[in-house]
Order: structure tokens, then sequence, then C-alpha cells
């Protein structure tokens, strides 16, 4: 009986020591992954705002060249209408 008994002492912690390490490998798992999902996100945030800041800045740019076309065509129309007159 004793033997017996000393047999299932080793298999109980024999099994506590792998519940242990099941359990810590699952949280290691949990950590790379949680780990990979925080950098991807935030890849992906400087990746929208790179290509948001280029669009703006292509907008502005736009529209400056627009209102600077504008001031040329005023300045022409100015300058022909005090020729006339």
């Amino acid at each position: 009986m004793r033997e017996n008994n000393g047999v299932e002492m080793s298999a109980k912690n024999l099994s506590g020591q792998t519940a242990r390490r099941i359990g810590f490998v699952f949280l290691l798992i949990f950590f790379i992954l949680a780990t990979g999902i925080f950098i991807s996100g935030y890849l992906a945030v400087r990746n929208y705002e790179r290509h948001y800041r280029i669009e703006v800045e292509r907008q502005l740019s736009a529209v400056s060249d627009l209102k600077v076309s504008e001031l040329v065509q005023l300045r022409k129309s100015l300058r022909d209408s005090q020729i006339i007159t």
C-alpha cells in the first residue's frame, strides 16, 4: 500500500508539474499573440497616418496652386482694365 501511495504521490506531483508547464505555455502563447496584435495595430496606425498626411498635403498643394492661378488672373485682368481706361 505504501508503494502504491508513493506512486500516486509522484503521479500527482508529475501531473501538477505538467499542469504548471501547460499553463506557462498557454500564458507564453497569449503574451506572444497579444504582443503581435499590438505591434501590428501600431504599425497599421502609423501607416494610416502617413498616407493621410500625404493626401492632405496633396490637397493643400492643389488648393494653393488654384489660389495662385486665381490671383495671377485677377492681377492680369486688373492690369488689362487699367490699360483700357
